[in-house]
Protein backbone atom coordinates (compact mmCIF):
# COMPACT_ATOMS: atom_id res chain seq x y z
CA UNK A 1 0.00 0.00 0.00
CA UNK A 2 2.89 2.16 0.92
CA UNK A 3 4.25 1.71 -2.65
CA UNK A 4 1.22 2.17 -4.48
CA UNK A 5 0.83 5.74 -2.35
CA UNK A 6 4.68 6.48 -3.25
CA UNK A 7 3.90 5.58 -7.06
CA UNK A 8 0.90 7.65 -7.23
CA UNK A 9 2.32 10.67 -5.57
CA UNK A 10 5.85 10.78 -7.72
CA UNK A 11 3.46 10.33 -10.91
CA UNK A 12 0.68 13.59 -9.82
CA UNK A 13 4.78 15.18 -9.18
CA UNK A 14 5.81 14.08 -12.95
CA UNK A 15 2.83 14.84 -14.79
CA UNK A 16 2.18 18.21 -13.10
CA UNK A 17 5.70 19.88 -14.15
CA UNK A 18 4.74 19.28 -17.78
CA UNK A 19 1.19 20.38 -17.68
CA UNK A 20 0.66 24.54 -18.31
CA UNK A 21 -1.52 26.24 -15.88
CA UNK A 22 -4.38 27.10 -17.56
CA UNK A 23 -4.65 30.04 -15.41
CA UNK A 24 -3.46 33.55 -16.98
CA UNK A 25 0.12 35.00 -15.35
CA UNK A 26 -0.23 38.69 -15.02
CA UNK A 27 3.26 38.53 -14.76
CA UNK A 28 6.35 37.27 -12.46
CA UNK A 29 4.43 38.04 -9.44
CA UNK A 30 3.14 34.64 -9.09
CA UNK A 31 6.51 33.36 -8.52
CA UNK A 32 6.66 32.23 -4.78
CA UNK A 33 8.84 34.67 -2.62
CA UNK A 34 10.19 33.61 0.76
CA UNK A 35 7.65 33.13 3.38
CA UNK A 36 6.47 36.39 5.20
CA UNK A 37 7.92 38.48 2.58
CA UNK A 38 5.71 40.04 0.27
CA UNK A 39 7.57 43.13 -2.21
CA UNK A 40 5.26 45.05 -4.50
CA UNK A 41 6.20 47.76 -7.24
CA UNK A 42 4.10 50.59 -7.79
CA UNK A 43 4.21 53.03 -10.28
CA UNK A 44 2.59 54.97 -12.91
CA UNK A 45 2.58 57.56 -15.92
CA UNK A 46 2.32 61.74 -15.72
CA UNK A 47 2.10 61.35 -19.05
CA UNK A 48 -2.07 61.97 -21.07
CA UNK A 49 -1.52 59.37 -23.95
CA UNK A 50 -3.12 56.16 -24.55
CA UNK A 51 -0.49 54.32 -25.41
CA UNK A 52 2.37 56.34 -22.99
CA UNK A 53 0.24 55.02 -20.31
CA UNK A 54 0.68 51.35 -21.37
CA UNK A 55 4.22 51.34 -22.46
CA UNK A 56 4.76 52.65 -18.94
CA UNK A 57 2.67 49.49 -17.87
CA UNK A 58 4.59 47.23 -19.98
CA UNK A 59 8.03 49.27 -18.28
CA UNK A 60 6.29 48.30 -15.03
CA UNK A 61 5.76 44.60 -15.94
CA UNK A 62 9.11 44.38 -17.33
CA UNK A 63 10.70 45.40 -14.06
CA UNK A 64 8.91 43.12 -11.91
CA UNK A 65 9.31 40.25 -14.06
CA UNK A 66 13.11 40.95 -13.58
CA UNK A 67 13.19 40.90 -9.97
CA UNK A 68 10.58 39.02 -9.14
CA UNK A 69 7.76 41.78 -7.36
CA UNK A 70 4.01 42.24 -7.69
CA UNK A 71 2.87 44.86 -10.35
CA UNK A 72 0.65 47.57 -8.81
CA UNK A 73 0.05 50.30 -11.43
CA UNK A 74 -1.61 52.95 -11.25
CA UNK A 75 -2.81 55.29 -13.57
CA UNK A 76 -2.42 59.00 -13.17
CA UNK A 77 -2.19 62.05 -15.05
CA UNK A 78 -1.19 65.82 -14.94
CA UNK A 79 -2.81 67.50 -18.34
CA UNK A 80 -5.48 67.53 -20.26
CA UNK A 81 -4.00 66.59 -23.73
CA UNK A 82 -5.92 64.50 -26.08
CA UNK A 83 -9.14 64.80 -24.17
CA UNK A 84 -7.88 62.95 -21.08
CA UNK A 85 -8.42 63.29 -17.63
CA UNK A 86 -8.62 61.87 -13.93
CA UNK A 87 -11.85 60.49 -14.82
CA UNK A 88 -11.08 58.98 -18.66
CA UNK A 89 -7.86 57.58 -16.48
CA UNK A 90 -9.87 55.26 -14.52
CA UNK A 91 -11.89 54.72 -17.27
CA UNK A 92 -8.81 53.64 -19.62
CA UNK A 93 -8.16 51.52 -16.77
CA UNK A 94 -10.85 49.87 -15.72
CA UNK A 95 -11.42 49.22 -19.90
CA UNK A 96 -7.76 48.23 -20.87
CA UNK A 97 -6.39 45.79 -17.77
CA UNK A 98 -9.15 46.56 -15.10
CA UNK A 99 -7.12 45.55 -11.85
CA UNK A 100 -5.33 42.79 -13.94
CA UNK A 101 -1.73 44.86 -12.70
CA UNK A 102 -3.11 46.14 -9.24
CA UNK A 103 -2.44 43.13 -6.84
CA UNK A 104 -4.12 43.59 -3.38
CA UNK A 105 -2.15 44.31 -0.20
CA UNK A 106 -1.88 41.77 2.60
CA UNK A 107 -5.26 42.62 4.73
CA UNK A 108 -4.24 43.67 8.59
CA UNK A 109 -0.63 44.61 7.28
CA UNK A 110 1.53 47.81 7.22
CA UNK A 111 3.44 48.23 4.22
CA UNK A 112 6.77 50.20 4.29
CA UNK A 113 7.08 52.02 1.20
CA UNK A 114 10.53 52.71 -0.56
CA UNK A 115 11.47 55.55 -3.15
CA UNK A 116 12.74 53.78 -6.26
CA UNK A 117 13.95 54.15 -9.72
CA UNK A 118 14.48 52.09 -12.16
CA UNK A 119 18.33 52.32 -11.94
CA UNK A 120 18.47 51.40 -8.05
CA UNK A 121 15.52 48.80 -8.26
CA UNK A 122 17.87 46.14 -8.31
CA UNK A 123 19.93 47.26 -5.41
CA UNK A 124 16.73 48.73 -3.67
CA UNK A 125 15.37 45.20 -3.52
CA UNK A 126 18.20 43.05 -2.70
CA UNK A 127 18.38 44.85 0.69
CA UNK A 128 14.52 45.12 1.24
CA UNK A 129 14.86 41.33 1.33
CA UNK A 130 17.99 40.83 3.49
CA UNK A 131 16.51 43.10 6.17
CA UNK A 132 13.09 41.16 5.50
CA UNK A 133 14.15 37.85 5.93
CA UNK A 134 16.20 39.50 8.98
CA UNK A 135 12.36 40.07 10.36
CA UNK A 136 10.92 37.29 9.68
CA UNK A 137 13.25 35.12 11.27
CA UNK A 138 13.12 37.25 14.59
CA UNK A 139 8.86 37.01 14.59
CA UNK A 140 8.79 33.36 14.03
CA UNK A 141 11.34 32.74 16.93
CA UNK A 142 8.48 34.74 18.82
CA UNK A 143 5.90 32.69 17.33
CA UNK A 144 4.36 35.39 15.29
CA UNK A 145 2.69 35.04 12.16
CA UNK A 146 2.81 38.42 10.13
CA UNK A 147 3.91 39.17 6.76
CA UNK A 148 6.53 41.88 5.50
CA UNK A 149 5.53 44.02 2.91
CA UNK A 150 7.38 46.48 1.27
CA UNK A 151 5.83 48.62 -1.51
CA UNK A 152 8.72 50.02 -4.00
CA UNK A 153 7.64 53.28 -5.83
CA UNK A 154 8.20 54.96 -9.02
CA UNK A 155 6.41 58.55 -9.25
CA UNK A 156 6.97 58.34 -13.07
CA UNK A 157 7.60 55.20 -15.16
CA UNK A 158 8.57 56.10 -18.22
CA UNK A 159 6.94 54.25 -21.64
CA UNK A 160 9.47 51.33 -22.36
CA UNK A 161 8.64 48.80 -25.21
CA UNK A 162 11.40 46.12 -23.68
CA UNK A 163 9.94 42.89 -23.71
CA UNK A 164 6.94 43.91 -25.77
CA UNK A 165 7.32 40.65 -27.61
CA UNK A 166 7.10 38.17 -25.20
CA UNK A 167 4.49 40.03 -23.06
CA UNK A 168 2.32 40.27 -26.17
CA UNK A 169 0.19 36.78 -25.85
CA UNK A 170 -0.44 37.75 -22.20
CA UNK A 171 -1.58 41.42 -23.25
CA UNK A 172 -4.19 40.07 -26.12
CA UNK A 173 -5.52 37.23 -23.93
CA UNK A 174 -5.74 39.26 -20.38
CA UNK A 175 -7.77 42.69 -22.99
CA UNK A 176 -9.79 40.11 -24.23
CA UNK A 177 -10.90 38.22 -20.30
CA UNK A 178 -11.65 41.55 -19.41
CA UNK A 179 -14.79 41.32 -18.85
CA UNK A 180 -15.63 44.92 -19.24
CA UNK A 181 -14.18 45.13 -22.45
CA UNK A 182 -15.79 42.05 -23.58
CA UNK A 183 -19.44 44.17 -22.41
CA UNK A 184 -17.97 47.14 -24.43
CA UNK A 185 -16.64 45.36 -27.48
CA UNK A 186 -19.97 43.10 -28.08
CA UNK A 187 -21.67 47.23 -28.33
CA UNK A 188 -19.16 47.92 -30.59
CA UNK A 189 -19.10 45.20 -33.04
CA UNK A 190 -22.88 45.59 -33.60
CA UNK A 191 -22.60 48.74 -34.30
CA UNK A 192 -20.39 47.97 -36.56
CA UNK A 193 -21.82 45.25 -38.14
CA UNK A 194 -25.40 46.54 -38.95
CA UNK A 195 -23.89 49.48 -40.88
CA UNK A 196 -21.51 47.57 -42.66
CA UNK A 197 -22.40 45.07 -44.90
CA UNK A 198 -20.25 44.78 -47.93
CA UNK A 199 -18.01 48.38 -46.78
CA UNK A 200 -14.64 47.80 -46.16
CA UNK A 201 -13.33 49.61 -43.38
CA UNK A 202 -10.20 51.95 -43.33
CA UNK A 203 -8.78 53.18 -40.63
CA UNK A 204 -5.80 56.01 -40.82
CA UNK A 205 -4.39 57.80 -37.91
CA UNK A 206 -1.91 60.87 -38.89
CA UNK A 207 -0.23 62.49 -35.92
CA UNK A 208 0.00 65.75 -35.76
CA UNK A 209 -1.96 67.44 -32.32
CA UNK A 210 0.53 68.40 -29.73
CA UNK A 211 3.58 66.80 -31.93
CA UNK A 212 4.43 70.12 -33.78
CA UNK A 213 4.97 71.98 -30.37
CA UNK A 214 6.53 69.07 -29.34
CA UNK A 215 8.81 69.54 -31.90
CA UNK A 216 9.04 73.50 -31.52
CA UNK A 217 10.26 73.33 -27.72
CA UNK A 218 12.56 70.42 -28.15
CA UNK A 219 14.14 70.11 -31.72
CA UNK A 220 14.43 67.53 -33.66
CA UNK A 221 13.99 64.68 -30.62
CA UNK A 222 10.44 64.10 -31.98
CA UNK A 223 10.67 64.44 -35.89
CA UNK A 224 11.26 60.99 -36.79
CA UNK A 225 6.98 60.24 -35.69
CA UNK A 226 6.20 63.16 -38.34
CA UNK A 227 4.98 61.76 -41.13
CA UNK A 228 4.30 63.61 -44.56
CA UNK A 229 0.75 63.42 -45.90
CA UNK A 230 2.52 61.96 -49.22
CA UNK A 231 3.36 58.87 -47.18
CA UNK A 232 -0.22 58.18 -46.64
CA UNK A 233 -1.36 58.98 -50.04
CA UNK A 234 0.97 56.88 -52.04
CA UNK A 235 -0.28 53.72 -49.98
CA UNK A 236 -3.90 54.46 -50.23
CA UNK A 237 -3.70 54.68 -53.61
CA UNK A 238 -2.02 50.97 -53.78
CA UNK A 239 -4.70 49.58 -51.30
CA UNK A 240 -7.39 51.29 -52.76
CA UNK A 241 -6.26 50.50 -56.57
CA UNK A 242 -6.15 46.75 -55.46
CA UNK A 243 -9.30 46.17 -53.72
CA UNK A 244 -11.37 47.40 -56.65
CA UNK A 245 -9.21 45.59 -59.19
CA UNK A 246 -9.51 42.77 -57.32
CA UNK A 247 -12.40 40.15 -56.56
CA UNK A 248 -15.63 41.51 -55.98
CA UNK A 249 -14.25 45.11 -56.04
CA UNK A 250 -17.26 46.45 -58.43
CA UNK A 251 -19.49 46.27 -55.83
CA UNK A 252 -17.34 47.01 -53.13
CA UNK A 253 -17.72 50.37 -50.77
CA UNK A 254 -14.92 51.53 -48.88
CA UNK A 255 -15.03 54.20 -45.65
CA UNK A 256 -11.91 55.56 -45.17
CA UNK A 257 -11.76 57.23 -41.41
CA UNK A 258 -8.88 59.26 -40.35
CA UNK A 259 -7.76 60.09 -37.36
CA UNK A 260 -5.96 62.98 -36.89
CA UNK A 261 -6.05 66.24 -34.31
CA UNK A 262 -6.75 69.52 -35.71
CA UNK A 263 -8.34 67.89 -38.87
CA UNK A 264 -11.19 70.10 -40.66
CA UNK A 265 -14.25 68.28 -41.98
CA UNK A 266 -14.29 64.82 -43.33
CA UNK A 267 -10.72 64.57 -44.86
CA UNK A 268 -8.32 67.95 -44.70
CA UNK A 269 -5.35 66.96 -41.97
CA UNK A 270 -2.31 68.95 -41.69
CA UNK A 271 0.88 68.52 -43.75
CA UNK A 272 4.40 68.87 -42.12
CA UNK A 273 5.15 72.33 -43.24
CA UNK A 274 1.71 73.65 -41.92
CA UNK A 275 -0.42 73.26 -45.21
CA UNK A 276 -3.87 72.11 -45.26
CA UNK A 277 -4.90 68.98 -47.84
CA UNK A 278 -7.92 67.52 -48.21
CA UNK A 279 -7.52 63.68 -48.53
CA UNK A 280 -10.39 63.21 -50.78
CA UNK A 281 -9.13 65.49 -53.39
CA UNK A 282 -5.43 64.37 -53.03
CA UNK A 283 -7.02 61.09 -53.99
CA UNK A 284 -8.60 62.06 -56.79
CA UNK A 285 -5.26 63.55 -58.62
CA UNK A 286 -3.73 60.92 -57.54
CA UNK A 287 -5.65 58.59 -59.26
CA UNK A 288 -5.89 60.06 -62.93
CA UNK A 289 -3.28 58.03 -64.45
CA UNK A 290 -5.94 54.92 -63.74
CA UNK A 291 -7.95 53.32 -65.82
CA UNK A 292 -11.46 55.18 -66.55
CA UNK A 293 -12.70 52.41 -65.04
CA UNK A 294 -11.06 51.71 -61.80
CA UNK A 295 -11.22 55.45 -61.19
CA UNK A 296 -14.75 55.78 -61.43
CA UNK A 297 -15.25 53.03 -59.05
CA UNK A 298 -13.32 54.56 -56.38
CA UNK A 299 -14.83 58.16 -57.02
CA UNK A 300 -17.80 56.48 -56.61
CA UNK A 301 -17.72 53.88 -53.52
CA UNK A 302 -14.93 55.46 -51.25
CA UNK A 303 -16.11 58.28 -48.50
CA UNK A 304 -13.83 59.95 -46.37
CA UNK A 305 -15.05 60.76 -42.57
CA UNK A 306 -13.25 61.95 -39.41
CA UNK A 307 -12.37 59.68 -36.59
CA UNK A 308 -13.81 60.09 -33.25
CA UNK A 309 -11.76 62.69 -31.24
CA UNK A 310 -12.42 61.10 -27.96
CA UNK A 311 -9.36 58.54 -27.74
CA UNK A 312 -11.12 55.71 -26.17
CA UNK A 313 -13.67 55.65 -29.05
CA UNK A 314 -11.17 56.27 -31.55
CA UNK A 315 -9.68 52.96 -30.16
CA UNK A 316 -12.03 50.88 -30.42
CA UNK A 317 -13.41 51.79 -33.86
CA UNK A 318 -9.98 51.32 -35.01
CA UNK A 319 -10.20 47.85 -33.03
CA UNK A 320 -13.03 46.53 -33.61
CA UNK A 321 -14.61 48.20 -36.71
CA UNK A 322 -11.42 48.38 -39.08
CA UNK A 323 -10.42 45.74 -41.65
CA UNK A 324 -7.15 47.59 -42.39
CA UNK A 325 -5.03 49.95 -40.21
CA UNK A 326 -2.56 52.35 -41.30
CA UNK A 327 -0.70 53.09 -38.25
CA UNK A 328 0.86 56.69 -37.69
CA UNK A 329 3.96 56.56 -35.99
CA UNK A 330 2.65 57.10 -32.80
CA UNK A 331 2.44 54.92 -28.96
CA UNK A 332 -1.28 55.01 -29.85
CA UNK A 333 -1.02 53.18 -32.81
CA UNK A 334 1.26 51.11 -31.35
CA UNK A 335 -1.72 49.93 -28.71
CA UNK A 336 -3.80 49.08 -31.25
CA UNK A 337 -1.05 46.37 -32.71
CA UNK A 338 -0.47 44.93 -29.25
CA UNK A 339 -3.79 44.74 -28.35
CA UNK A 340 -6.02 44.24 -31.67
CA UNK A 341 -5.94 40.84 -33.55
CA UNK A 342 -8.31 41.75 -36.45
CA UNK A 343 -7.10 44.65 -38.09
CA UNK A 344 -4.37 44.23 -41.03
CA UNK A 345 -2.30 46.71 -39.29
CA UNK A 346 0.60 48.57 -41.69
CA UNK A 347 2.97 50.16 -39.90
CA UNK A 348 6.01 52.61 -41.31
CA UNK A 349 9.01 52.21 -39.14
CA UNK A 350 10.26 55.19 -38.40
CA UNK A 351 14.44 56.00 -37.70
CA UNK A 352 15.81 58.09 -34.26
CA UNK A 353 19.05 58.47 -34.69
CA UNK A 354 19.33 56.09 -37.38
CA UNK A 355 17.98 53.19 -35.41
CA UNK A 356 14.58 51.58 -35.94
CA UNK A 357 11.68 52.03 -33.08
CA UNK A 358 8.61 50.53 -32.54
CA UNK A 359 9.33 47.39 -35.26
CA UNK A 360 5.64 45.56 -35.67
CA UNK A 361 7.68 42.65 -36.91
CA UNK A 362 6.25 40.14 -33.82
CA UNK A 363 3.08 40.83 -34.53
CA UNK A 364 0.96 39.01 -36.50
CA UNK A 365 -1.44 40.74 -38.26
CA UNK A 366 1.32 43.43 -38.77
CA UNK A 367 3.17 43.96 -42.53
CA UNK A 368 6.17 46.68 -42.65
CA UNK A 369 5.49 48.78 -45.06
CA UNK A 370 8.57 49.43 -47.74
CA UNK A 371 9.44 53.52 -47.12
CA UNK A 372 11.05 55.91 -49.26
CA UNK A 373 12.67 58.92 -47.39
CA UNK A 374 13.42 62.48 -48.23
CA UNK A 375 14.49 65.75 -47.01
CA UNK A 376 12.07 68.25 -45.72
CA UNK A 377 12.98 72.05 -44.23
CA UNK A 378 10.67 72.89 -41.43
CA UNK A 379 11.16 76.27 -40.09
CA UNK A 380 8.16 77.13 -38.84
CA UNK A 381 9.15 74.57 -36.28
CA UNK A 382 11.80 76.32 -35.40
CA UNK A 383 14.51 73.95 -37.28
CA UNK A 384 16.40 76.01 -39.41
CA UNK A 385 19.66 73.99 -39.03
CA UNK A 386 19.27 71.87 -42.24
CA UNK A 387 16.94 69.84 -44.21
CA UNK A 388 15.04 66.98 -41.92
CA UNK A 389 14.86 63.27 -43.58
CA UNK A 390 11.15 62.22 -43.37
CA UNK A 391 9.37 59.49 -44.95
CA UNK A 392 7.35 60.33 -48.10
CA UNK A 393 6.41 57.28 -49.86
CA UNK A 394 4.93 54.10 -48.12
CA UNK A 395 3.84 50.48 -50.25
CA UNK A 396 2.79 47.62 -49.18
CA UNK A 397 4.17 44.13 -49.99
CA UNK A 398 1.06 42.56 -51.75
CA UNK A 399 1.84 39.22 -51.49
CA UNK A 400 2.44 39.67 -47.57
CA UNK A 401 -1.21 41.85 -47.98
CA UNK A 402 -3.58 38.85 -49.62
CA UNK A 403 -1.94 36.19 -47.21
CA UNK A 404 -3.37 37.88 -44.29
CA UNK A 405 -6.81 39.41 -46.28
CA UNK A 406 -7.45 35.78 -47.30
CA UNK A 407 -6.93 34.22 -43.33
Amino acid sequence: AVLILVTIICLIYYFNAFIEDPAPRSDADTRSMPPGIQLYLEGGNTNSGLGHNFMALNHLVTMAHQHNLSTRFVMRTTDKKHGFNERKAMQIKRYFFDDLFMNPLPDGETCVRIKSSPESLADDVDRAKRESAVVVRVEQQQQLNRSICTIFTMNHVKPNSNQMEQHLPLYRHLFELNDKNITRRSIIHRKATASTANVINIAVHIRRGDLFQFISKWGNLATHRLVPVSAYTSLLKQLLTKLFVSGDGVNRKIRVTVHCEGMIGNATVSDVDGTMIDLQQEMIGLLDNNSNHTKAMIHNNVTFLAGDEDPLQAFDDICYSSNIFIAGVSSFSRLVGVLCPKPIILAMQDLLDNTAKYSYDYIPNAIMLDVTRGNYSLPHLGLDSGDVELINGATVNETQFELLWNE
